[in-house]
């Protein structure tokens, strides 16, 4: 339907989009600043790019405020391929750094006749009811098409959701954990300042595909990323009662017990990434990851002085330590292969820690090695040792 240069380029730009639109819902949900000269006390600087492909130059450096009605028409992206963005500041920041309120607000931003439509909703409704005017005698076509617009329609209809909580007070059904729906109260959303509207929407899909889950009596513990952050859900019984989010994955409270560690979604190429970036990305994630990861019961099955050693598997002539692995693996460059997903193992070096490989294939005899192939699964992780290039 698309070729592949133009579905990198619709998906490199939906990237923009999102991160665009996510940023906007942040300073949505910021509260009024009290004390200010027109009672919300935040204003918006409008930024264009200064290039050839600009269109929206005459826009450039608007200050307004935040409330001000041509914001509603006016907030990026403006049409598709649109790279400006905005700035929040408060009103005391704008007069430290002298940006002036302005004056004459500028009728067009340059965008050429016949551009695109500067509305994203009336743009995407007529951009799909084209699509599926074109598509129509095509029945994979049109069911792609329509997949993504009930998938844009639910979106929307979760977010509009957490505003009505915010404004009305009440609860809402947040999501489902293990067939329990869990419940969210507007007390929590007010008593988690750090977090916005938009963090508790990407906090459901961390929900619905958590990256590890804990336990504590009747207190569960979540964790997932999303956009680059970490969120850390606590539901006690079946009400979400906190979200944390963080630049790094946060470490397991004392008193958890580990129930899960699903690595199967990290595990995913996305549609149309290359094999480096995305094992690069896989990499970065174990990385920032690293405190959560704990040594599984496999480990003592490959040391040697372990009464659950098995007989005839590779080994070590003591035990590494969960600290030690977490340094070898923070060390490691690159995931090697270029497989379409990810296999759930690591190779790292460890040149001062030794282990043994025992025959096996190739190898006629004991062989010392100062390589190991990390295991992931959903209790944890564990390594074995391995001869980089001739041992699996």
């Amino acid at each position: 339907m698309l070729n592949k240069k133009r579905l990198e380029r619709i998906f490199k730009y939906n990237l923009i989009y999102a991160n665009t639109r996510g940023k906007l819902m942040r300073y949505e949900s910021a509260p009024p600043i009290a004390g200010s000269s027109n009672g919300d006390g935040w204003y918006y600087v409008f930024h264009s790019r200064h290039d050839s492909a600009a269109r929206h130059l005459a826009f450039d450096n608007v200050c307004l405020p935040r409330k001000h009605p041509f914001w509603q028409n006016h907030t990026p992206p403006l049409d598709w391929g649109c790279r400006c963005e905005l700035q929040m500041w408060s009103e005391r920041q704008i007069k430290a750094k002298r940006i002036a309120v302005t004056q004459n607000i500028p009728q067009e931003g340059g965008t050429q006749a016949g551009g695109f439509e500067r509305d994203n909703n009336k743009f995407l409704a007529s951009f799909f009811k084209n699509k599926l005017a074109t598509y129509a005698g095509n029945s994979k076509a049109t069911s792609l098409l329509k997949g993504v617009l009930q998938n844009i329609a639910s979106k929307k209809a979760r977010f509009k959701s957490l505003i009505r909580l915010s404004q009305n007070g009440g609860s809402l059904r947040f999501g489902n954990l293990d067939s329990l729906p869990i419940t969210l109260k507007s007390e929590t959303l007010k008593a988690n300042p750090a977090n916005d509207l938009f963090d508790f929407f990407l906090a459901k899909e961390v929900l619905d595909n958590p990256l590890l889950m804990a336990t504590h009596r009747d207190t569960r513990k979540l964790v997932g990323q999303k956009l680059g952050r970490w969120y850390e859900l606590e539901i006690q019984g079946t009400e979400l009662v906190s979200l944390e989010h963080f630049k790094e994955a946060p470490d397991l409270k004392e008193g958890f017990k580990l129930e899960r560690l699903d690595f199967d979604k990290l595990a995913q190429r996305l549609q149309n990434e290359k094999p480096y970036p995305f094992t690069q990305r896989v990499l970065a994630t174990i990385k920032s990851a690293l405190s959560l990861l704990n040594l599984d019961e496999k480990q003592e099955r490959h040391v040697l002085d372990s009464p659950n050693y098995k007989q005839g598997r590779s080994y070590y002539t003591k035990a590494p330590s969960i600290e030690e692995v977490r340094e070898w693996i923070a060390q490691t460059a690159a995931i090697q292969g270029e497989k379409r997903i990810w296999d759930k193992k690591l190779i790292i070096e460890h040149p001062d820690f030794e282990g043994i490989v025992m025959p096996f294939g190739g190898i006629k005899e004991k062989t010392k090695t100062n390589f190991s192939k990390v295991h992931f699964s959903k209790r944890g992780i564990h390594i074995v040792p391995f001869l980089e290039g001739k041992h699996d």
